[in-house]
């Protein structure tokens, strides 16, 4: 080694040593980081990972899985064991899904592989559910080797079942023939399976086996043989199962005899002897009159059919007269098989002599053949005086002849007053009506009358064309109240917007409540037609100006909308009698969208004792309801909150506004603590316990809605300030305080400009912060939020497109060479109150305006001075931009996170972040896997290992601390002194970092356990906390000794040079020892781990 000055063997070992080196890091350069680690590390990182997330990975484990090899299977097969011993599932799982891997391998020299480690587990485990595992994993993968293996456990008692499931599954001729073999014997403890399995796979012919095993057997044994035999097809196995079906009187009994000699009819059948299969099914079928035993006379029909093919239609002929409905209707799907013109004739003859019953169910089945000979037939049965027949015939007909049956269904619900059968014939029509021929509806209905009239304006209103309107509107007078039901009913479907004033006017004349209703239906359906919102509400408002009936009317505009409707409601809420308030009110408190809402605002703010209070109810439920961001109903709360008189309306505005989850709700609700009332002082303590918010995230008010303290004038900009003596700027101080009292004042707990004058400055800077505040401008206005003394978060009226305000506040204004412009516009109207929310962290800023992302995480320019990025720290300010603004509820939060930041002592000792809480700056390697998360490092490696991530720098000696949290099986590395290409375990240092814990990890070496320098020093175990909690690791390097300390506890204190003196105990070269200085990095194997706290002292 290259730290020891003697010896000459110690010389060629350096040199020896640095010539594996070039070769391990051309392989590296190669094949890429990770495949120097040892056989176990590979079996243990691929279960840790198992099961896959995605197909994709999991065939890629499944490929790394092949390549271990039988040393490396081994491993993971000896994890398997029996229940209650240990968990293997994630050797199971990988087992399991390797076999089906390899199952549709091309390659059978792959799979053969696999059978013989199957094989070896399976004969050498001594547990039977172990044994079973592998034996089933022959299903897939076996061949002849697992054929000669599994006959010394067919005989087995207890492995019998599996080992026929396997040789099913396998089903050569091998297989077959030992199946045979057992069965013949009187050692076969699972014959009643062996005797299924071959009847399913190779019955063969010769029946002695079955035979004799039906004879002496059990049960199950005996109904297995049966089976058997029938599968075979053999002349000598008829005795034997009519004589079984005999002995169970044609009846089911449990060794299934009818069912085996069905089985064995079709078989012969099928194989030529149609005679013979006849006999034998038309036995049965005379032995199974009974009703009970219909299914058995069906299923015998079934063989016949199937067989025979059209020579059996004249059974099936004869089975469709009979009085049972389930032999019927079986033989009439039996019969839909058998196609052709001949078949279709006999059927149309057989029909006239069936009865009634009978009638349709051959119709239905003549419609599904789709033979148009039926035709005639079905227009002759369409008048049979039996609504069943002729319904059927009707829906049949259509099936036939498709849209050439429309006319003659027509014809048949003029000509018919059956409801039943106009249902029917409604029913196919709609399968065959369309745009182009629903014309002929319309023009049947003047010949048409009573029930027929009703039809027919029913399929007008089935096919939602407004053509029709004008067809249907008259029979809305007619004396006939089904007719005129029917006709009101349609006008919902059939109108369009233009034919709104015919409906008001019929509106305006009824007096029936159950009409009236229909026809507000009607009209609102033809307001929504059209396209524009603000257009809807239209003509119901011309009919208002024309004084038509309010009350009827009115109600509408709820569901219609739009701002003029609006206006018109709210006009004759204030105007109208006590009758016209009601329906008002009732219209505003049930408006479609939350736009009423300021409206029922006003009611409530004008302390109307009969509408103050329900107005405010309605308000909070339209607030409740509203398609709406959290920030802006907790903005829409916060206008009526001051009408909240009564308790109980405080504390149910309290709990609405805890359901909104979000940070300023709390910062809403605390003022409610110290309510005048006990009732809402409770509402309100639950309300903040229920939104369960963070409890480290400690914001303070910068205003506290009485006065401006905490705030100042402006003086000058950051750069102009830095360059002031003490002196000169308390004097321009001074002023600047000066004229901030006359620009800027305190009024109703908000903070207002006046319009002149300039920013207003928070006396306290702030450096990274999370912040939010409500504003409100004025026409024309103009404004934003100045971070760290810098311009700005603007703020703007949209309408001022001639400066490109159309694109919305909430940008970064002033930025030249990143994004300026917000990623929405999410500005409320010119007067209302809007809400930022502002998180800054270095030099990067995101924004959200009343709850919508406008910036995300975008770097803000320096505007003082381009050359250089932001301050570091600086005031908050308030822009003053000559128009008329307001503010209120303006909170912060400093973002000092423990995550990244450093103790004082730790600066005092020379110690220094790597991590920055934001971004990965300072880092290299990859960085897609690696992301910064919420003040963590977090590896999420996808399909692949997850990779490296590395320091830029370089480091040589150093006291390294960080902390990190495991998830279940979890492996990772800590890299020293290592290149960034090649596997860091050998070309560096790995230090482990790894759930010691978990059970794919319990046959590693010592030094492959957390904290272990990888394959030189072993660390000691135990200290890890439990998964899921966060752990503190320090790491010392100084010359060639190495030093853990893990949650306080030294689990590594030794010399890497001493470790290698006479070869590293994994018996690898590591010709990184000899490194003096590298990168540090965190080692992606395939698991999420997450890291925090990341700090370095160089000596």
């Amino acid at each position: 080694m290259a730290y020891v000055k003697h010896k000459e063997k110690d010389i060629m070992n350096r040199i020896k040593t640095l010539f594996t080196a070039a070769i391990l890091l051309l392989v590296s350069a190669i094949t890429g980081a990770q495949d120097v680690r040892t056989l176990s590390t590979k079996a243990a990182d691929l279960l840790a990972r198992m099961p896959a997330d995605n197909q994709e990975l999991a065939s890629a484990l499944m490929e790394d899985m092949y390549l271990l090899g039988e040393e490396g299977w081994d491993m993971i097969c000896q994890k398997v064991v029996p229940a209650g011993m240990g968990d293997d599932y994630g050797a199971r799982y990988a087992i399991a899904t390797l076999t089906a891997h390899l199952s549709g391998d091309s390659d059978d020299s792959r799979r053969n592989t696999w059978e013989k480690q199957c094989i070896k587990y399976m004969k050498a485990a001594t547990d039977r559910e172990v044994r079973s595992f592998f034996m089933r994993q022959l299903n897939l993968v076996g061949s002849e080797a697992s054929t000669e293996a599994l006959k010394e456990w067919i005989v087995s008692p207890e492995m019998c079942d599996d080992a026929v499931m396997a040789l099913q599954a396998i089903g050569s001729p091998a297989a077959v023939e030992t199946l045979v073999s057992v069965l013949r014997t009187d050692e076969c403890p699972c014959a009643a399976q062996v005797m299924i399995a071959l009847a399913e796979t190779d019955p063969g012919t010769a029946i002695e086996p079955y035979v004799l095993w039906y004879n002496r057997g059990s049960t199950a044994e005996k109904s297995a043989a049966l089976y058997a035999l029938a599968s075979t097809g053999a002349p000598g196995a008829a005795e034997i199962l009519s004589g079984a079906a005999d002995a169970a009187s044609y009846r089911w009994d449990q060794t299934g005899a009818v069912h085996a000699l069905l089985l064995y009819a079709r078989n012969i059948g099928l194989a030529g002897e149609v005679k013979k299969m006849e006999r034998i099914a038309s036995q049965i079928m005379d032995a199974s009159q009974a009703p009970e035993a219909s299914s058995q006379r069906l299923a015998a029909m079934s063989v016949i059919a199937e067989v025979k093919g059209s020579d059996a239609l004249g059974m099936l002929l004869q089975a469709a007269g009979d009085t049972d409905v389930a032999i019927r209707v079986g033989a009439l799907r039996l019969a839909s098989a058998i196609k052709g013109s001949d078949a279709t004739k006999k059927w149309i003859n057989r029909y006239g002599k069936v009865a009634p019953e009978a009638k349709a169910d051959i119709l239905f089945m003549l419609g599904e053949r789709g033979d148009e000979l039926a035709v005639p037939l079905m227009m002759k049965a369409m008048d049979d005086p039996s609504r069943e027949v002729s319904s059927s015939a009707l829906s049949a007909l259509a099936r036939l002849q498709g849209r050439k049956a429309v006319e003659p269904l027509l014809s048949w619900i003029v000509k018919y007053e059956s409801e039943e059968g106009h249902l029917a014939a409604a029913n196919a029509l709609t399968t065959l009506l369309d745009s182009t021929n629903i014309r002929m509806v319309a023009e049947r209905l003047p010949e048409s009358s009573g029930q027929a009239t009703v039809t027919l304006i029913r399929l007008l209103a089935w096919s939602g064309d407004t053509r029709y309107f004008k067809t249907a509107l008259p029979y809305t007078a007619s004396d006939d109240l089904g007719i005129r039901a029917a006709a009101l009913t349609s006008l919902s479907s059939l109108s369009s917007w233009n034919d709104q004033p015919a409906i008001i006017e019929l509106l305006d004349t009824s007096t029936d409540r159950a009409e009236i209703m229909q026809l507000q239906q009607a009209l609102l359906s033809a307001a929504m037609r059209h396209d524009d919102p603000e257009k809807r509400s239209d003509l119901i408002l011309n009919a208002l100006g024309k004084g038509a009936d309010r009350a009827k009317l009115i109600p509408l505009l709820a569901f219609t909308g739009g701002e003029e409707a609006l206006k018109q409601v709210a006009d004759d809420f204030e105007k109208g009698d006590a009758a016209t308030r009601d329906i008002c009110f009732d219209a505003l408190a049930h408006w479609k969208d939350h736009s009423a809402a300021k409206v029922l605002m006003e009611i409530t703010a004008s302390g109307n004792k009969t509408f103050g209070m329900p107005a405010f109810d309605a308000y909070m439920r339209m607030v409740a309801a509203a398609t709406v961001t959290p920030e802006r109903k907790l903005l829409m709360i916060k206008d009526i909150a001051n009408h909240a008189t009564a308790p109980d309306a405080r504390s149910g505005m309290l709990a609405l506004v805890a359901s909104l989850g979000i940070r300023q709700a709390q910062f809403f609700i605390m003022p409610y603590l110290s309510d005048s009332s006990a009732e809402v002082c409770r509402a309100a303590s639950e309300a903040i316990e229920s939104m369960n918010l963070p409890d480290d995230e400690i914001f303070e008010p910068m205003f506290n809605g009485k006065d401006l303290e905490g705030w100042q004038g402006l003086v000058g900009n950051p750069i102009s300030r830095a360059g002031m003596k003490p002196k000169e700027l308390a004097a321009g101080q001074k002023e600047a305080n000066d004229r901030m009292l006359e620009n800027w004042s305190v009024r109703d707990g908000m903070i207002w400009f006046s319009g002149k004058g300039d920013n207003l400055c928070s006396i306290k800077e702030y450096g990274d912060f999370e912040m939010f505040v409500d504003w409100r401008i004025t026409r024309d206005g103009d404004s934003g939020i100045y971070l760290r003394g810098t311009p700005q978060v603007q703020i703007w009226d949209t309408s001022r497109t001639d400066d490109g305000a159309e694109v919305g506040s909430g940008g970064l204004y002033n930025n030249q060479k990143n994004p300026s412009v917000p990623l929405t516009v999410a500005d409320n109207p010119v007067g209302e109150w809007n809400t930022f929310r502002i998180i800054m962290t270095g030099e990067r800023v995101s924004v959200w305006l009343n709850g919508e992302l406008t910036v995300d995480n975008v770097i803000m320019e320096n505007y003082w001075d381009r050359s250089i990025p932001i301050f570091p720290t600086g005031p908050v300010e308030l822009q003053a931009h000559g128009t008329d603004l307001a503010f209120r509820d303006i909170w912060i939060r400093e973002i000092r996170s423990p995550e990244y930041s450093l103790t004082e002592k730790e600066k005092q000792e020379g110690f220094t972040s790597l991590f920055n809480g934001r971004n990965l700056d300072g880092w290299i390697g990859n960085k897609v896997s690696y992301m910064a998360e919420d003040g963590m490092i977090v590896i999420k490696p996808g399909n692949d290992s997850g990779g490296n991530l590395y320091t830029e720098k370089e480091y040589a000696d150093f006291v390294f601390r960080f902390e990190f949290q495991l998830t279940p099986g979890a492996n990772n590395g800590l890299g020293i002194r290592t290149p960034t290409e090649g596997d860091a375990a050998y070309v560096g240092m790995e230090l482990q970092i790894l759930d010691n814990t978990a059970s794919v990890y319990a046959g590693l070496a010592p030094y492959q356990y957390h904290g272990s320098v990888y394959g030189v020093i072993p660390a000691r175990r135990g200290f890890l906390r439990p998964v899921g909690e966060w752990n503190y690791q320090e790491v010392t390097v100084k010359g060639t000794k190495v030093k853990v300390v893990l949650n306080g506890t030294v689990i590594v204190d030794g010399d890497i040079a001493d470790a290698a003196m006479n070869g590293t105990i994994d018996g690898n070269e590591h010709p990184g020892l000899q490194n003096r200085k590298g990168h540090i990095g965190f080692l992606g194997h395939g698991s999420i781990v997450k890291f925090r706290n990341i700090r370095i002292k160089e000596f």
